[in-house]
């Protein structure tokens, strides 16, 4: 197999690659570019348009995973247990809008974050609250900066745990690989906001083999399959008491990435294993599609380990 990397600015950009090219499959990092207006379009829907092949999601359940709201109110039609939320968005008028009333789902003390960002966007140790007064000011404050916001039950305790889990590959075949995150040093709220990742002041390491482990597996690849994720995806997940709570999935995660990393090192796999894993995968199930000529040479998955080529062939 022959690679080369190529940088888009645009859209336009992207189309001129790929008549260049002419790719068998393309990996894209970015699910947007804008066109020549200035306007953000899917690069998804836009590879489906000229039916290129490609690693990752279908632009439907990317968007769905970039709406905490849609892909929460899925997992709870499919029974993936998951905190009770309410949605607000500004409305006309300006004025903020909840379905339903945050304190009709749930009680004191909430957790408030906007309802399309990820990598801890908008997240500090004041989203959560726990009286009236903070509710409205840290709601309105959210709501006026990112359009549409969560309020979720608040898991908290002394045994809260958090963890995130990587898929490599697509439904019973995929490689879940779990990592749990905790601080380096004591902190008295346990959520993980933009400056502690900035500042990188927590760590990643992957699960042992063990009952923990097992049940993270089964659970993920459940809040995976019912997302709708493909060839690779990257989700959080929190276990308060004997519960597992699915949180929100990353349906185009970024890559390379030290917290994806985390998640492979339990399966063997350095970052070029990985970023080698997905892209055999994505090509595997594209082919057994009837999308790609054929499957991938015997010899490409030389590289990977046993268990890991096991799994993903199936």
């Amino acid at each position: 197999m022959v690679a080369e990397h190529r940088v888009c600015a645009s859209l336009g950009d992207l189309e001129a690659a790929l008549a260049d090219l002419r790719p068998t499959l393309v990996f894209s990092a970015a699910h947007e570019l804008c066109d020549e207006c200035g306007s953000p379009h899917s690069v998804h829907v836009r590879f489906e348009e000229l039916g290129q092949a490609y690693v990752g999601s279908s632009p439907e359940t990317i968007a769905c995973a970039l709406s905490k709201p849609a892909l929460k109110e899925r997992w709870q039609s499919q029974g993936v247990l998951t905190p009770a939320y309410a949605f607000g968005r500004i409305g006309e008028g300006g004025s903020l809008a909840w379905q339903p009333a945050p304190l009709e789902v749930a009680g004191f003390p909430l957790f408030l974050k906007p309802a399309r960002e990820g990598n801890s966007r908008g997240i500090c140790a004041d989203c959560v609250v726990r009286d009236r007064e903070s509710l409205e000011a840290k709601a309105g404050e959210l709501a006026a900066r990112y359009g549409e916001i969560l309020a979720e039950a608040f898991l908290d305790g002394p045994d809260r745990r958090e963890f995130t889990v990587a898929q490599i590959g697509t439904g019973r075949a995929a490689l879940i690989l779990p990592a749990e995150i905790v601080f380096k040093e004591p902190v008295r709220l346990k959520i993980i906001t933009g400056a502690d990742k900035d500042g990188h002041r927590t760590l990643a390491t992957a699960v042992p083999m063990g009952a923990l482990r097992d049940r993270l597996v089964a659970f993920a690849r459940k809040a995976f399959a019912v997302a709708g994720v493909r060839d690779y995806a990257r989700g959080d997940f929190i276990m308060l008491g004997d519960e597992l709570y699915a949180i929100e999935v990353n349906g185009q995660p970024m890559m390379p990435d030290r917290w994806f990393a985390a998640c492979a090192s339990g399966a063997g796999l350095d970052e070029e294993g990985y970023l080698l894993a997905t892209v055999l995968a994505a090509a595997q199930r594209l082919a057994s599609e009837g999308r790609l000529r054929r499957s991938p040479p015997q010899d490409a998955w030389a590289a990977l380990p046993a268990a890991v080529r096991e799994r993903i062939l199936g």
